[in-house]
């Protein structure tokens, strides 16, 4: 039953008075649990003139906290291909919290970021910063070739060890951008040797 703010402020006051608040309760029609509990919540917050109210229902004490999840989002932002583990690592060294991989996935999933196809962003290969440096590179290996140098182009086997997940998580009606190299990793496959001497 709900008490309206009169009644308790009546119970408790009568309790700071050092009046007979167990009468009041009674003349009032409230049990004298509640009373009492009321004048215990009253007593240890020092606080006569407010009625205690306990609280009820809303979030539960969490590990996890809004603050830890804004980090973690901020993570997948910038790399989408994040795992479940990887995310659990990440908040346990940086906050030093410990939670399951499943409790990252409810609290992820819950801010709408889902799991989707990759979509690669490729567009800094046309900067112009990138085109100055490629024609650079053009110029001297022809100016190379025009010296009568000889260019060994070594090939280490065509072998690349690069994977790449083709999964990962990003808000829900956004793309999950991988912004990697263009090629499909960081290993260069061939480069040139300049012969410096004739």
């Amino acid at each position: 039953m709900l008490y309206d703010d009169a009644t308790v402020l009546r119970i408790i006051r009568a309790a700071r008075d050092e009046l007979n608040w167990r009468e009041i309760a009674t003349t009032n029609g409230v049990k004298l649990r509640t009373a009492y509990s009321w004048v215990a919540a009253a007593h240890a917050a020092e606080d006569w003139e407010n009625p205690p109210r306990l609280l009820r229902g809303g979030r539960r004490n969490t590990k996890i906290q809004d603050v830890h999840i804004d980090y973690l989002l901020g993570l997948l932002d910038d790399n989408c291909y994040l795992t479940l583990v990887e995310m659990v690592d990440a908040l346990e060294a940086r906050f030093g919290v410990r939670v399951t991989h499943q409790t990252v996935k409810r609290h992820v999933d819950a801010r709408m970021y889902t799991m989707k196809q990759t979509h690669r962003d490729n567009n800094y290969r046309n900067l112009p910063h990138n085109k100055q440096l490629r024609q650079d590179y053009a110029i001297k290996l022809l100016s190379y070739k025009s010296q009568g140098k000889k260019i060994f182009y070594v090939d280490e086997t065509n072998f690349n060890l690069w994977c790449s997940r083709r999964r990962g998580r990003s808000l829900k009606g956004k793309r999950a951008v991988d912004r990697n190299t263009a090629s499909k990793g960081p290993i260069s496959t061939l480069s040139p040797a300049y012969q410096m001497m004739e």
